[in-house]
């Protein structure tokens, strides 16, 4: 039953996901349908919570369109002088679904025995006997001449959500995964949601425009592994969300030959099975950590204890003694530097020899970074 549960709800972030990739809307929120209809042409529909509904139609070519409605109205017409009256038309022509309705409460509950009024002012401020009711944005539409325009990309990555964002009141922003967000121009942001590059250091960031990145296009790797790859729903390129900020930098792929043939060297089979397995991340991360103790704590207790015995050796005063001591000394100090740098030189050899395995990398990773290791996950 508990697994049933986390499945579900691992189902329903999903779907969130993946329902809410780009969004176009009104002013109010109403969201904005890519219908072919002329320019002029007004399609309305609003829906409010308490199941009243408003549908407004009307052509290019016509004075006054049609009205449908679920209550009572009879005050409403589709000329521009009644829709702007009642909140529907803005100055410049455009329409958008007001905030609230107003009207006289059905005995039964659900719709309003009769509609007497629109409005987005702030039910509070009014002192009335009318019931108000909220605008239903999820289930209202626009096409045609639709007021102002809003659009959301909310991105997933490893450090949490990125959103870039226009709207009327703020411009153009990106928000980051700290919290932090930056005004930026409408070059800056793009409203197709395209993948993009993030420097968590820096905070930079690069659109992605294909598969396996050239380094022409990207300029973020100051170092290495400072990148993450965001997503909206699906990426776009899921093959860039594996590349190391060595293969962006250098815009190379060793996974094919020079003729484009799969190279039997880069085969991911069952090292990918292994290097993405979480056990063995877990475990990889383990040596990882007990590797870094060893580099620190070894090479510090090689030169405390070459201290000490040349510290006795001059309590003792014998020239013998302290220059035999006085070259231990030295020579624990650089075997101390070469147990610290041998897991540096280590990685970087597995990383020129396993470049473009993205499945080694990820093992790689797991043992020398343990703190990036899963990121591909």
């Amino acid at each position: 039953m508990r697994k049933n549960i986390i499945l579900l709800f691992f189902f329903i972030v999903i779907v969130s996901f993946s329902t809410n990739v780009y969004a176009k809307g009104t002013t109010n929120g109403v969201p904005i349908k890519d219908d072919d209809l002329d320019k002029n042409a007004i399609s309305l529909y609003c829906s409010y919570y308490n199941g009243d509904y408003i549908k407004i139609m009307r052509n290019s070519s016509e004075s006054e369109g049609s009205i449908i409605s679920s209550s009572e109205i009879s005050f409403l017409s589709a000329t521009n002088v009644r829709l702007k009256a009642s909140h529907f038309m803005n100055a410049d022509g455009t329409t958008d679904c007001p905030l609230y309705i107003f009207g006289d409460p059905s005995p039964t509950g659900g719709p309003l025995q009769s509609i007497q009024g629109f409005t987005n002012a702030n039910p509070e401020k009014h002192n009335s006997d009318y019931v108000y009711v909220g605008l239903n944005t999820s289930e209202s539409s626009c096409a045609g001449m639709c007021s102002g325009d809003w659009w959301t990309c909310v991105y997933s990555g490893r450090e949490g959500r990125i959103i870039t964002q226009y709207d009327n009141d703020n411009g153009y922003r990106i928000y980051f995964p700290n919290g932090q967000y930056k005004n930026v121009t409408q070059k800056d942001i793009s409203a197709n949601c395209d993948d993009l590059y993030y420097n968590r250091r820096t905070q930079d960031y690069q659109f992605a425009t294909s598969e396996n990145s050239s380094k022409n296009d990207y300029n973020l790797c100051k170092n290495r592994n400072d990148i993450d790859y965001y997503c909206e729903g699906d990426c776009r390129f899921p093959g860039n969300a594996k590349l190391d900020c060595y293969d962006i930098d250098n815009g190379t792929d060793s996974s094919t030959n020079s003729d484009g043939t799969r190279n039997p060297m880069y085969e991911d089979g069952e090292l990918s099975e292994i290097c993405n397995d979480e056990k063995i991340q877990n475990t990889l991360k383990f040596v990882g950590r007990l590797l870094f103790i060893v580099k620190i704590i070894v090479p510090l207790l090689l030169i405390i204890f070459g201290t000490i015995d040349f510290g006795k050796a001059i309590a003792a005063s014998k020239d013998d003694s302290v220059a035999k001591a006085g070259k231990m000394l030295v020579l624990r100090i650089v075997i101390g530097i070469v147990i610290f740098l041998v897991p540096t030189v280590v990685n970087f050899v597995f990383q020129l020899v396993g470049h473009g395995n993205t499945s080694y990398n990820e093992c790689r990773i797991c043992i020398f970074e343990p703190k990036l290791c899963g990121r591909g996950r």
